[in-house]
């Protein structure tokens, strides 16, 4: 699955997850949310690996607040669009286009214009190290985005890469080779074809 979307929420209580941070920490999380406020236009490419090890390449494009695309290179047929609302993903070796909640997906952390992660409590742990940092992102008891661990650089808070752990354990990486600001996006970018769904 891209992107290790079938991921599921633990089930764990409020309190289990951590309010306090220490002042090093508040600070690094204070600077990396201000880091990714200012993500807003950007494009690069990417390698996954799946849980089995097997990796796939391919470039992506984000637009906040809410737009993200995925497009795999060959032999995959696989893109995943975010238009704001909805994700769908297409793969047409498959011929299959399945869609999902934007809230019910670890992409509504990434393209939220306004992610604040001092005062989100689904921030359960912050681990500091000189080169680099990880924030590790739990869902609230209920919601199905499950368990996402963002790393970034120790130098300038640069987002490095993502991981998302599934409901049966396995862990999905996605690595960002490039990140670049850019100001154009390719004609419907961002555009689901709903009509197409309907037809199914």
């Amino acid at each position: 699955m891209p992107l290790g979307w079938r991921a599921e929420a633990q089930n764990a209580s409020p309190e289990a997850f951590n309010e306090t941070f220490s002042t090093v920490q508040r600070t690094t999380l204070e600077r990396i949310s201000a880091y990714f406020q200012s993500l807003t236009s950007v494009s690069g490419t990417f390698v996954q690996i799946s849980p089995s090890g097997n990796q796939s390449s391919g470039t992506f494009h984000l637009n906040k607040p809410g737009r993200i695309r995925f497009d795999y290179d060959p032999p995959s047929q696989v893109r995943v669009i975010s238009d704001g609302s909805n994700v769908l993903i297409e793969d047409d070796a498959l011929g299959s286009r399945d869609l999902y909640g934007l809230a019910f997906t670890p992409l509504k952390f990434l393209v939220d214009a306004d992610l604040n992660l001092i005062e989100d409590t689904h921030v359960e742990e912050v681990f500091i190290e000189p080169e680099e940092i990880a924030v590790v992102i739990r869902d609230a008891p209920g919601g199905a985005a499950g368990r996402l661990t963002l790393l970034f650089s120790g130098l300038d808070y640069r987002l490095l890469q993502w991981s998302v752990v599934d409901s049966g354990g396995g862990e999905t990486t996605v690595v960002l080779q490039s990140l670049e600001p850019t100001e154009t996006f390719p004609k419907d970018a961002f555009l689901i074809a709903y009509d197409r769904l309907q037809q199914r």
